[in-house]
């Protein structure tokens, strides 16, 4: 094997990274319809998809594989997007949590096709109900400006390598509401599916986690959220 290290400009690392979760999803989807068994379950190797994934956009030829324009997704509070300058509780930052500077996001707002998400507390606008099974793109995108990461406490997988989680399955009735919704990666999706542990989330998104027995494992909050809170405590 060999193994290569870059460093990217954050905007151009969202546009790479990507890519390659857009190549790497699409393997998954052949994988799962083949009926191969790790697509299926979910236990194949993330990371060796990744790599895979990017030889072949590389390598795959220019036009051919290449997305023709890119989607960056950022997480900007409305003042630091107004006034371009980020105040001590604001948030300026690619959909993978690196900082951007607030010049280059009025850039991009300059420059590209905007779609503007506005999250409220409780979610209202993104409510789907039984009209769809999975999270649309505006819902996935109204989760990320709440969550950098897994939902499951202490996991640092990215969201963009998760898995948008109905708490009341789909199959039981649980609709596709942002109030019924959680990225969780792979691993932690397969062990509330296959193991038996529970999830509760709250009105205020606190998620408590139980496990099969029964015992309390962990209560949680989003991690954007609690950095927040961190920054208004240390103030």
């Amino acid at each position: 094997m060999i193994e290569g290290r870059f460093a990217f400009h954050p905007e151009l690392a969202n546009q790479v990274f990507g890519a390659v979760d857009h190549e790497v999803a699409s393997m998954i989807a052949e994988g799962s319809r083949r009926g191969e068994a790790e697509f299926v379950d979910r236990t194949v190797d993330r990371n060796r998809l990744a790599a895979e994934a990017l030889g072949r956009l590389v390598a795959g030829g220019h036009q051919q594989q290449r997305p023709l324009e890119a989607d960056i997704t950022l997480v900007v509070d409305d003042q630091t997007a107004t006034t371009g300058e980020l105040r001590e509780h604001g948030v300026c930052e690619t959909s993978d949590g690196a900082a951007l500077p607030p010049a280059s996001v009025a850039r991009l707002l300059c420059n590209g096709r905007v779609t503007p998400v506005v999250v409220d507390q409780h979610g209202k606008p993104f409510d789907m109900g039984r009209t769809i099974r999975h999270a649309n793109r505006r819902q996935r995108r109204a989760l990320r400006a709440i969550y950098r990461c897994c939902a499951f406490g202490g996991c640092d997988v990215a969201f963009e390598r998760c898995e948008i989680h109905h708490i009341l399955p789909w199959e039981l009735g649980g609709p596709t509401d942002l109030a019924n919704l959680l990225p969780l990666c792979s691993q932690h999706h397969h062990v509330v599916h296959e193991g038996g542990w529970r999830l509760e989330l709250s009105d205020d998104r606190t998620l408590t986690i139980t496990q099969p027995d029964g015992t309390l494992f962990t209560r949680c909050r989003p991690d954007i959220a609690d950095q927040r809170t961190r920054r208004r405590t240390a103030a």
